[in-house]
């Protein structure tokens, strides 16, 4: 049985101090969890730039450089959401192979048409839309000689079929989460487009409330929703907290983020409240960024899922 530390124990203080560290040394690129993790990590990181770029200048207004808002907000955001696209999709997968998150690396090998990572593990594709076949094989010798092979199959999913999302995924609030956090990521594109140079400088008063605000007010809620779907998935009652629990406190933060994101185009629609709004994404980038460095700590951490 796995053992448990306690959180202020002095082993617990030094595996944390040791998890820590390997977040800057550490790059287990064949493993999701920790690619959706960085991946979160570094769009966090963009958004957070680009809360600077549009709230320094309302703050500090002998900062700002000519067209700030518009080219370092504009493409800071673009850039932002198509990271956190590439993440949101990421994490579906993550949740549809979660016994199997470490075999990512050799899936994408094998995707790609570059071999194998492990020599051990022979990967067979069934169609470009069929799910991939791990084959792991160990070879086991017996007191007489004789060599005795056993095999595990294991399916590494790109794409999860309807059934079956039907029948298992949408009872999986893992997935729940992951999909509410791509679809409202996939809706908070359209501000990500429409809000470049060139596009948003453009546009009416009413055509910036139509294309640019309104994506955001339907999308954000997704990471709204996203967040307190983590929370209690890691809470043994709904009504009580569990915080011990490192991905509890992941959704926390993921929540308060997206309280940011619904705040920013709610006062975004007045452009008297546009420095609450600019506020709002700040604080909410900065929740996400927590969220997804505590989600990176996770990945990382080797001996148990509480803190």
């Amino acid at each position: 049985m796995e053992k448990q530390l306690k959180p202020n124990s002095p082993s617990s203080a030094t595996s944390i101090l040791k998890n820590v560290g390997r977040m800057f040394t550490s790059y287990p690129i064949w493993n999701i969890s920790w690619v959706v993790a960085f991946i979160y990590t570094i769009g966090s990181m963009i958004w957070v730039l680009n809360a600077c770029f549009t709230w320094l200048p309302l703050v500090a207004p002998s900062s700002e450089f000519p067209n700030e808002i518009l080219y370092g907000g504009g493409i800071t955001a673009f850039f932002g959401v198509l990271v956190f696209e590439i993440g949101s999709y990421l994490l579906v997968v993550e949740s549809v192979n979660a016994e199997q998150t470490t075999y990512f690396g050799s899936a994408v090998k094998q995707l790609f048409g570059y071999g194998l990572t492990n020599p051990e593990i022979i990967i067979h594709s069934t169609g470009f839309k069929e799910p991939f076949i791990f084959t792991q094989k160990s070879t086991i010798k017996s007191e007489v000689g004789r060599t005795i092979t056993t095999i595990e199959k294991i399916e590494w999913i790109w794409f999860p079929s309807w059934k079956a999302m039907r029948t298992r995924h949408f009872y999986d609030l893992a997935f729940l989460s992951a999909i509410s956090q791509l679809l409202g990521t996939s809706v908070f594109c359209i501000s990500g487009i429409t809000g470049l140079p060139g596009i948003l400088n453009h546009l009416s008063r009413p055509l910036t409330a139509a294309i640019y605000w309104t994506p955001q007010t339907i999308g954000a809620p997704g990471f709204f929703i996203s967040g307190l779907l983590i929370l209690l998935k890691n809470q043994k009652q709904w009504y009580k907290p569990a915080l011990k629990t490192l991905d509890w406190h992941v959704g926390l933060w993921s929540v308060f983020g997206g309280v940011g994101f619904i705040l920013s185009p709610v006062f975004g629609y007045n452009p008297a409240t546009g420095f609450h709004s600019s506020l709002s994404t700040f604080c909410g980038s900065c929740a996400f960024l927590i969220a997804s460095l505590l989600q990176l700590y996770g990945s990382l951490k080797e001996t148990t899922s509480e803190i």
